[in-house]
């Protein structure tokens, strides 16, 4: 296994500085969000920065469900990826993160919006995955049954499982196609929300990264911390501080701290599973 940071996290940088920050906390690999693409972050430039800064792209993830009616509007849904895939060249076994319909009624769209995007994927190089989503929470494991068919993979949202009371073992059926891992946390009863960085909410990590020992996962564990939740969790670390004294909580430090926390506890607890093997 390999450690990942998505850059949903830097999406108010500026491509040069947000590859920046990703190399001084600590990480070798990103997955790219779709929100700054490619308006802000040209693919090109993007490439030359990992480059430069010795990051490995290994996933991607498309944001087409920030457009309204995404899951029924098959006329956007396609001119969208039409237009995004047209602004990114080739990325030979990068895996392309995708959002489709959990519900079953939904499975046929589901089914063929994959298939056309496997038709987008395929002369680029791409490895096209889905993940599983938090709605649905009764029928999205036999919808995912049908639908990781083919050239369709699977990462692995645990944090979803966990939000739609679903325990994570229960997708480990799906092992043989996964190729991914949003890793990061949720904490419920705290009023945090979640995207929190990973071992500090409720989620059982350990189990589930000797699950992915177990197999012998070989991907990576892409850490999804999201910007707008960090400042959130800010502010509410900001109003208990003030109600005994003055605090000053940086963005930037609390950012760089849950970044370099996700990444050191997801190295230590991969090391500690594998030696007691």
């Amino acid at each position: 296994m390999n450690l990942s940071l998505s850059t949903w996290l830097y999406d108010h940088l500026d491509a040069a500085s947000m590859m920046a920050r990703v190399k001084a906390v600590g990480y070798d690999a990103v997955e790219i969000s779709g929100v700054n693409w490619p308006e802000k972050w040209p693919w090109r430039e993007l490439v030359a920065l990992a480059y430069a800064n010795g990051i490995t792209v290994k996933s991607i993830h498309c944001v087409h469900h920030e457009l309204k009616n995404w899951q029924t509007d098959d006329a956007a849904f396609g001119e969208y990826h039409r237009r995004f895939y047209d602004s990114i060249a080739g990325g030979d076994g990068i895996v392309m993160v995708e959002h489709v319909p959990m519900a079953k009624s939904h499975l046929a769209r589901s089914a063929e919006r994959l298939g056309f995007l496997a038709e987008l994927c395929r002369p680029l190089g791409y490895v096209l995955s889905t993940e599983n989503m938090s709605e649905a929470r009764d029928e999205q494991l036999e919808v995912l049954e049908s639908l990781l068919q083919g050239p369709v993979k699977f990462t692995f949202d645990a944090a979803h499982a966990a939000y739609a009371s679903l325990d994570p073992a229960l997708f480990f059926r799906f092992a043989d196609r996964l190729v991914n891992v949003h890793v990061y946390d949720v904490a419920r009863g705290l009023g945090l929300g979640d995207w929190l960085p990973v071992g500090l909410g409720d989620m059982n990590w350990k189990a589930i990264v000797e699950w992915l020992v177990r197999i012998g996962y070989p991907g990576p564990l892409t850490v999804e911390l999201n910007e707008a939740n960090l400042r959130r969790v800010l502010d509410v670390c900001r109003r208990a501080a003030s109600a005994a004294r003055p605090v000053a909580f940086p963005f930037a430090a609390i950012e760089y701290h849950f970044a370099v926390w996700s990444r050191n506890y997801l190295r230590d607890m991969i090391m500690q599973v594998s030696s007691a093997r």
